[in-house]
C-alpha cells in the first residue's frame, strides 16, 4: 500500500489548507500537484515570494508548519479571550472607580463639615446681668 501523498492549498485570506488525496478542499486552490513533488502556477506565485530562485514544495510546507503549530492556535486563542476580557475588566474598573468616587466625596463632605464646625464660635451665652456695684461714698 502507498503513502498518503501530502498537498497544500490556500484559501481565502492566504490561508494554507493541508491535506491528502486528489481531491482539493472547498473554497481552495491548490498548489501542489497530485504527485506531491511539482508545484502549480499558483504554487509558483506563492513561493515566488519567499524564494524566487528555488521555488519548492518544502518553501509552502515550512510556511504551513510556521503558521499552523500549536503556538499561533494559542496566540490567537489568547487574542480571542482578550478582546472578551478587556470589555469586562474596563466595566469592572468603571464600576470600581465609581464607587471610590462617591466614597471620596463622603469622606470630603464629612472633613468639610467638622471644619466648618471648627470654625463656627459657639453659640454666645445669655448674658446674666452683673450685680450693679454700689458706689461708695466719698469721705
Amino acid at each position: 500500500m502507498g503513502t498518503e501523498i501530502t498537498r497544500y492549498a490556500i484559501g481565502d485570506f492566504g490561508q494554507l489548507h493541508k491535506f491528502t488525496g486528489k481531491d482539493v478542499p472547498a473554497g481552495t486552490v491548490a498548489l501542489v500537484e497530485e504527485d506531491g513533488k511539482s508545484l502549480t502556477a499558483k504554487g509558483k506565485t506563492y513561493t515566488a515570494r519567499f524564494s524566487e530562485i528555488l521555488p519548492n514544495v518544502e518553501i509552502i510546507r515550512v510556511q504551513f508548519d510556521q503558521y499552523s503549530s500549536n503556538h499561533i492556535g494559542f496566540a490567537m486563542e489568547a487574542h480571542d479571550k482578550t478582546l472578551t476580557k478587556i470589555p469586562e475588566m474596563l466595566e469592572s474598573t468603571k464600576v470600581i472607580s465609581e464607587k471610590l468616587r462617591h466614597d471620596w466625596m463622603a469622606q470630603d463632605k464629612a472633613y468639610q463639615d467638622t471644619e466648618k464646625a471648627k470654625k463656627v464660635p459657639p453659640p454666645a451665652a445669655a448674658k446674666v446681668a452683673a450685680p450693679a456695684k454700689e458706689a461708695i461714698p466719698a469721705t
